[in-house]
């Protein structure tokens, strides 16, 4: 084979090996790593992200993901995450929007005001996880996830489902609209109406013990009047008795 068939064919070999050598990895459930790759759901036919092709490696290459990583605000969007352990992890503000997290461990993880747009969750561990401020519309199979997550006023469940959703909702007419507060979620109030609580116990504190004293006060004096009450009349019943006309 001449030099010419084989320089094109040497160049794409080693594109190749380059792109994938730069691909990052995460830290699945059973300790191994595995190359972090694309994940293009049916009802997506083009790549939502540049560079993602189907069954292509993700071209996300920063941090590798593992258990208590600090990835904040990281872009991985259509990524394929299946069994991914990411206890503890950072990721707030991270961008997940369409893609695959299902059976990943995601217990105790900050996802706080985390883009999970349209992410397929289908058994994934969601025990204390924040996702205070999160975007959870159009999310699947939220009920089908274990544990209970944080959520607020500020998380997005709109069009977010029980089950499968979208297409198959609209063919069925079966599923569900996902309730965090069914799922057994925490709802995590806002700083103003937990401030706003604390005062009032507070002021509770504060205006009550006046009345509690005045109350113990109050019934310190009826029992001192009772006692001494109860003490005149020992005196009179014993002044009657030495009396000597007291037998007449």
């Amino acid at each position: 084979m001449s030099f010419r068939v084989w320089l094109p064919v040497c160049l794409f070999a080693w594109v190749a090996l380059a792109t994938q050598a730069q691909a990052a990895t995460y830290q699945t459930t059973r300790g191994s790593d595995r190359d972090i790759r694309c994940y293009l759901s049916l009802g997506v036919p083009d790549p939502p992200v540049a560079g993602c092709s189907r069954s292509g490696y993700h071209p996300y290459a920063g941090v590798n993901l593992g258990p208590g990583v600090e990835a904040v605000g990281i872009d991985l969007a259509s990524a394929s995450l299946r069994s991914a352990d990411l206890r503890g992890a950072d990721l707030s503000g991270a961008r997940f929007s369409n893609s695959y997290l299902g059976r990943a461990d995601l217990e105790g993880a900050d996802l706080s005001g985390a883009n999970l747009s349209d992410v397929l969750f289908r058994s994934t561990n969601l025990e204390g996880v924040d996702l205070t401020g999160a975007d959870l519309s159009g999310a699947t199979y939220l009920g089908r996830s274990t544990g209970s997550a944080f959520y607020d006023y500020n998380t997005d469940f709109s069009n977010a489902w029980w089950d499968s959703g979208g297409v198959a909702c609209l063919i069925s007419d079966r599923c569900t609209s996902f309730d965090p507060v069914v799922a057994g979620w925490t709802l995590v109030p806002e700083p103003t109406t937990a401030l706003l609580f604390g005062l009032g116990l507070l002021l509770l504190l504060i205006c009550g013990r006046p009345q509690v004293r005045a109350e113990k006060a109050s019934c310190q004096r009826r029992s001192t009047s009772a006692a001494a009450s109860s003490s005149a009349c020992v005196k009179r019943s014993t002044m009657r008795s030495r009396s000597p006309f007291s037998h007449t």
